[in-house]
């Protein structure tokens, strides 16, 4: 293998560029491949490229990998975008990366609306999936087992690490935030169970008056300052005034770095979501040294153990053919007092999560699988 062309989205905040952007910057310290690249239209109309999300010097060897000319056939293809494109590449070996997130694959994310097992049944592309929850539903749509391949995301922990106490505490002293401080960083999508974190929340705030919620959503990409709207507006309007004071919501586009901080301006990291592909938040939350609390039984069940992650009761629902998880309320409020009042937890989470990430899931970890598939499906 000497040469990788990689198809995908480039400077967006999305978290399929995100994933091809950290594994491409991995493939570029390899001395012995050549990198291509060949930028495929993003799949929002309204999308546009973010500048200033990596460092300069990374954006730069991004931006600075040559485009394919169209008589150079490079060993290896590998897509990561949507819609999905399963079709044989000119390449020798073909691979595409895709999720599942409901384990379901939409017909409209698939090139042509041709069926999953339509499109794979005339050829050897291989799948990549970050999760055995995704690729379930890659399998529960024709797709063949020994061609589905698990392999997660990482995380670049010298990003994303953690901080002293001292550190943490002149960070929140610049933020102006105080009290203790619950952390979400999603699309604010229903599938992220927004819903639910706002009633638990307004639950903690009765026996815990001093807490504080802070959303990241990414309106660039989606609506979510309208959905976190339309949240708050279905509760109750002495929750909704309990709430408003202590929840702090910002859309922005950040750079990672400037991620990082928001990561350590919190307490602990709360993810009850219904429906994911994998969830990257929860594992750069790990890597900053914060408890987490995520929805059990989907797929941050194979990257959390209960040294830094409590895992929140959920039952299987099925909606429009696709499989949810919805959290238990009350454990959600359970899990969220044991934390504020647990501090040993939190204190080993501060150890135990970035000590786990660091011996499996750094983007060092990842690419090596990657190139090890490549290399021998």
């Amino acid at each position: 293998m000497k040469s990788i062309l990689i198809e995908g989205w480039w400077f967006i905040s999305h978290s399929y560029a995100v994933v091809n952007q950290f594994q491409t910057l991995e493939f570029l310290k390899q001395s012995d491949i050549k990198i291509f690249r060949r930028d495929m239209p993003y799949y929002g109309s309204s999308w546009k490229p973010t500048r200033e999300i990596f460092s300069k010097t990374d954006e730069e060897k991004l931006f600075n990998i040559p485009v394919i000319l169209d008589d150079e056939i490079p060993d290896i293809t590998y897509r990561i975008y949507g819609p999905f494109d399963f079709r044989r590449s000119k390449s020798s070996r073909t691979f595409v990366f895709g999720t599942t997130e409901t384990k379901k694959v939409e017909i409209d994310y698939l090139f042509g609306n041709i069926p999953l097992k339509e499109i794979i049944k005339n050829n050897d592309t291989y799948i990549i999936t970050p999760s055995q929850w995704s690729r379930e539903g890659f399998l529960n749509h024709g797709a063949e087992p020994d061609r589905v391949r698990v392999i997660p995301h990482g995380v670049d922990i010298n990003i994303f690490n953690p901080r002293t106490k001292e550190q943490k505490l002149e960070q929140r002293k610049r933020s102006g935030l105080n009290g203790f401080v619950f952390f979400n960083n999603s699309a604010m999508a229903g599938s992220k169970g927004i819903d639910l974190l706002l009633k638990a929340f307004g639950i903690i705030i009765d026996k815990y008056p001093d807490t504080k919620l802070v959303l990241k959503g990414a309106d660039s990409l989606y609506p979510s300052s309208q959905a976190v709207t339309a949240y708050m507006e279905s509760l109750p309007q002495n929750t909704i005034d309990k709430i408003l004071p202590r929840l702090y919501y910002i859309g922005d586009n950040l750079s990672f770095s400037a991620m990082a901080d928001l990561y350590h301006f919190a307490d602990v990291y709360v993810a009850p979501y219904r429906a994911e592909g994998f969830n990257m938040p929860v594992l750069e939350a790990m890597a900053c040294g914060l408890p987490v609390l995520c929805t059990k039984g989907g797929p941050t069940d194979d990257f959390t153990d209960n040294s830094f992650a409590l895992h929140i009761n959920s039952s299987n629902f099925h909606k429009n053919e696709g499989t949810y998880l919805e959290p238990d309320l009350d454990h959600l409020v359970e899990l969220m007092i044991f934390s504020i009042e647990n501090q040993d937890f939190r204190m080993q989470a501060h150890h135990s999560g970035p000590l786990y990430v660091s011996q499996g899931y750094t983007w060092s970890h990842i690419v090596d699988q990657l190139l090890k598939l490549f290399s021998n499906p």
